[in-house]
């Protein structure tokens, strides 16, 4: 019996990329065709606001002369820069609403305040009439 004889300069095998990069361009073409359909869907009925330019707000706020109430990080609550208690603050929103009944008040909010601290000062100016807040912002 004879055997073959393994020789010594076999071949290396090729690996075909073509293949391989057809199937994965496919499969990229069909998520971004996927997610294009999905980013159209509306999920919520939401009007969403339209946005100011600062010389508007501005102009708006001096004409009305708002309240300007502050939350501290330490949940201090105060207007025009005297500290106020809970029932201090509910009989200025009323007196104030009552001189100006179109008036607005302006919240400004320390950003180390928490969040329900926050809830806690809206809930109660909505109790007592105060459903025109807007909240200040900082550049």
């Amino acid at each position: 019996m004879r055997f073959k004889s393994v020789s010594s300069t076999s071949k290396m095998p090729v690996i075909n990329l073509l293949p391989m990069m057809d199937v994965v361009m496919t499969i990229l073409t069909f998520f971004v065709l996927v997610s294009m359909t999905l980013t159209n869907q509306k999920t919520l009925n939401i009007a969403l606001p339209s946005v100011e330019t600062p010389d508007d707000i501005a102009s708006e706020i001096k004409a009305i002369n708002p309240m300007i109430v502050g939350l501290q990080a330490d949940g201090n609550i105060s207007v025009e820069n005297q500290f106020l208690s809970d029932e201090a603050l509910e009989s200025r929103i009323i007196s104030y609403l009552e001189n100006n009944p179109e008036g607005e008040i302006v919240l400004t909010v320390d950003k180390q305040a928490s969040y329900d601290q926050l809830a806690k000062l809206l809930s109660q100016m909505q109790s007592v009439g105060g459903e025109q807040v807007s909240l200040a912002i900082g550049n």
